[in-house]
């Protein structure tokens, strides 16, 4: 049985955005703003918003 690596790479982008959700309840939670800062910053580094979140930077 073969993965498709695609579909790999999809769930695994998919993965990351969702660990870093965690992480900004984690922050929120604890009051910690670097955390926050750095969490919401990685979540924008994700392809989670697609290309036309890009294009307007």
């Amino acid at each position: 049985m073969s993965v498709d690596p695609v579909s790999m790479n999809f769930r695994l982008e998919r993965h990351i955005a969702l660990r870093e959700f965690g992480a900004i309840g984690y922050s929120i939670s604890h009051n910690d703003m670097i955390e926050l800062d750095a969490s919401i910053e990685k979540l924008r580094n994700t392809n989670l918003f697609g290309d036309e979140r890009q294009s307007r930077s």
